[in-house]
């Protein structure tokens, strides 16, 4: 594995227009949202942060949850001088995007395969599944052979990826390895595992008048969307409910055109009011 896979930028920001924010989710970094920027960045000005405790990010500043996440990214845009925004997250990042709509910073929200509902079990499996996947990228050399073989074979990648991406295949080499390398690099893995036994779930809450979308992949194999995606949309009320068909939990490198296509008629809709 290069130098350059480890290395890591702490965030970006190109484009003009009104401001959309990018969360990624658990154990990744700002460059899941790579395959997309191309297509937002001539509609807005493009800010994707990158979390604390993940690679590339500052380190937790305390206990690992929501709250702190959310107020992270809050001092985030604070510093940047920005109000509302409209913002997207995948995952992890999703329930942030839920969050800020209830604390009333986002205009318009698109939360992608974030999940907040659903069985405490089934919540602590999924977390098993990537913790497990997590501690073999972190074993000396496994992740360099992980790496050069996946690089090397689509159908490799495609089954490595499995449940999280329908079509590993269709993967940048960089993109495939930038994924690997924020997992084996983040420190917050092993510091979700307390708040998930909190049994953390969203409360309940009305998105009033900022137009909000829980989109799910119709393959999600992380967190399958007839458990945790009608959950979700359930407690974020009047939300909308949106099934990405051809995709899994990371929708964006299934299909980046249907994603930004979602987030810009989301945004399209806060400003038509």
């Amino acid at each position: 594995m290069s130098d350059g896979v480890v290395a890591a930028a702490a965030s970006y920001r190109a484009g003009a227009g009104e401001p959309l924010v990018l969360v990624h989710g658990a154990e990744t970094s700002w460059r899941v949202w790579r395959p997309v920027l191309d297509l937002l960045t001539p509609h807005h000005e493009v800010f994707v942060p990158t979390l604390p405790g993940h690679r590339g990010g500052p380190p937790l500043p305390g206990p690992v949850g929501v709250d702190l996440f959310v107020d992270c990214l809050e001092a985030y845009l604070d510093e940047a001088g920005l109000g509302t925004v409209h913002v997207a997250g995948n995952s992890l990042g999703g329930i942030i995007a839920l969050e800020l709509v209830r604390r009333g910073r986002a205009r318009s929200a698109v939360n992608l395969c974030g999940p907040s509902g659903g069985s405490t079990e089934s919540f602590l499996a999924f977390h098993g599944r990537a913790m497990a996947a997590a501690r073999l990228g972190r074993v000396p050399g496994l992740t360099r052979a992980m790496v050069f073989l996946g690089a090397r074979s689509a159908r490799v990648r495609r089954t490595m990826l499995t449940g999280g991406v329908v079509h590993g295949d269709r993967m940048t080499r960089a993109d495939f390895e930038s994924l690997f390398a924020d997992g084996a690099f983040a420190d917050v893995g092993r510091h979700l595992v307390p708040w998930l036994l909190d049994g953390h779930r969203l409360q309940p809450f009305d998105v009033g008048s900022v137009p909000t979308v829980v989109a799910w992949g119709e393959h999600d194999g992380a967190v399958p969307l007839e458990e945790f995606g009608h959950a979700t949309h359930e407690l974020a009320r009047g939300s909308r409910l949106v099934v990405l068909p051809g995709t899994a939990h990371m929708p964006v490198y299934d299909d980046p055109e249907a994603v930004a296509r979602l987030l810009l008629e989301t945004a399209m809709a806060a400003r038509r009011g």
